[in-house]
């Protein structure tokens, strides 16, 4: 029986957990700023948040991938156009 290395990639979604430690005149100003990506103080990935993206949701390219030996040049597999 052969062996065989394969590296699987998969294109997913996730959510992401910021928190902000801003100044600013108005709550509405403090919104903005975050939504800008001021004042980060600390963000965590939610893994258990984690989902597959499927094809559909992603113009029908590829959102998984096998490579052979860790060569990421020519995928062995895709699950939609490349």
């Amino acid at each position: 029986m052969k062996e065989f290395d394969l590296v699987r990639e998969e294109k997913c979604t996730v959510w992401v957990r910021t928190f902000h430690r801003l100044e600013a005149e108005t709550i509405e100003e403090a919104i903005e700023m975050a939504n800008q990506s001021e004042g980060v103080d600390v963000s965590e990935i939610l893994y258990d948040t984690m989902e597959a993206i499927p094809i559909e949701q992603n113009g029908g390219y590829s959102t998984l991938e096998i490579f052979l030996n860790n060569t990421q040049d020519n995928p062995v597999f895709t699950n939609g156009k490349t």
